[in-house]
């Protein structure tokens, strides 16, 4: 079989040995081309006139050999005109092997490929977690602080919103005290012309516990661009709270008489008046039993109530009641307690008092405690009212 290409179009043709040497037509471009001889390339110009006669191999009979009679020149140009006839045949010979390396390399290559591309998503899916979800966890260091450390809280009469109802609540209770006591804490409410005094301070089981939570760096870039968020919540219902208390007490004594009433606007109003959003979202933990953060001073450490006899606990984020999420999911940290002995003399210092504006906790503290007492009187002392 010959093969060779058209000088006119490149076609890639063969033909049978038979039709070397012959003329005919290219199937692909109709153009007139001459069969080429092989063997007349690989010889010089002299070679090709002269007449090589074979010669037989030693040893084989000639008289047993016999020569296929030549094919006349009609036969050789209907055979190459046959195979001409076929262009789907003029394909070069391709080398299996060489298709089973090709393959093998593209696969590899592929694998390869899909491997690092599946690897990157991983790495970028991690990296997004991360950003999503600082990691606000860890171990924190609580310091034990006086049990009246914390100063009274004072809400002044122009931040009240309802005026008209607080002049009539002060008409009755103008100077009384309104104690609310518990296991927990103690709590108690005071009214003035110039505003409201709140005062809060650990009961006779408990101890007040001041935290830094801030020292995490990811909950305290939190803090700093979500301050106005998380805060919002609370001032609206503090000064629901404010004005749905006043209401009810003016309306009956017998919601100073109520125990259970006591307790529920000691944690929508009394607690929330005496942190920012900080303390207001979070809570101590101890045993599966939260605690509410007392108080959050000017540098934003928080003052929880805890039980004597604990040592650690931890701070998460509490459940408002129709109220979403406000910190990552993650957030969880332990606080470990540090001994009154270990702890310095600035430690124990009493704080300076903060002025409080009006927002609510939402969710009662009523069902972390079982309420002692509660009172009514006139008990206040000059000193402890509003200058």
């Amino acid at each position: 079989m010959i093969q060779f290409e058209c000088p006119h179009c490149q076609a890639v043709l063969r033909v049978p040995d038979s039709a070397m040497g012959q003329e005919g037509a290219c199937p692909k471009c109709q153009k007139a081309l001459l069969i080429p001889n092989p063997m007349a390339q690989q010889v010089s110009p002299s070679a090709v006139t002269q007449h090589v006669t074979p010669q037989p191999a030693s040893g084989i009979d000639q008289t047993n050999q016999s020569a296929a009679p030549p094919k006349s020149a009609d036969q050789a140009v209907g055979e190459l005109f046959e195979v001409l006839s076929h262009p789907e045949e003029h394909v070069p010979i391709e080398d299996p092997r060489v298709r089973v390396k090709a393959r093998k390399r593209s696969s590899s290559g592929s694998f390869l490929t899909g491997t690092v591309f599946v690897l990157i998503c991983i790495a970028g899916l991690y990296a997004l977690y991360e950003f999503l979800n600082p990691k606000m966890r860890g171990e924190l260091t609580g310091t034990i602080v006086k049990s009246d450390a914390i100063p009274y809280i004072k809400i002044p009469r122009q931040q009240i919103a309802e005026q008209a109802v607080f002049d009539a609540f002060l008409e009755k209770y103008s100077g009384d005290r309104i104690s609310i006591n518990s296991q927990i804490l103690k709590s108690s409410l005071e009214a003035h012309a110039r505003g409201i005094d709140i005062k809060v301070s650990a009961s006779t089981s408990t101890k007040i516990v001041r935290v830094d939570v801030l020292q995490n760096k990811p909950l305290r870039e939190f803090h700093r661009e979500a301050f106005a968020r998380i805060d919002k919540l609370r001032k609206e219902k503090l000064t629901v709270a404010l004005t749905d208390f006043m209401t009810r007490v003016i309306e009956t004594d017998q919601v100073l008489q109520n125990s259970k009433t006591l307790l529920e606007f000691r944690d929508r109003l009394i607690l929330p008046a005496c942190v920012d959003g900080l303390g207001y979202r979070l809570t101590a933990q101890v045993n599966n039993k939260q605690y509410p953060c007392l108080w959050q001073d000017k540098e934003d450490k928080l003052y929880f109530a805890i039980p004597f006899d604990a040592n650690q606990f931890e701070i998460i984020e509490r459940e408002i009641p129709g109220a979403s999420r406000q910190f990552p999911a993650n957030l969880f940290f332990t606080v470990n307690i540090q001994s009154p002995a270990t702890a310095s003399p600035a430690n124990i210092e009493s704080p300076t008092p903060l002025e409080s504006e009006p927002g609510d906790s939402g969710t009662s503290e009523s069902d972390m405690a079982t309420p002692e007492m509660t009172t009514f009187g006139h008990s206040m002392t000059p000193g402890d009212k509003m200058q």
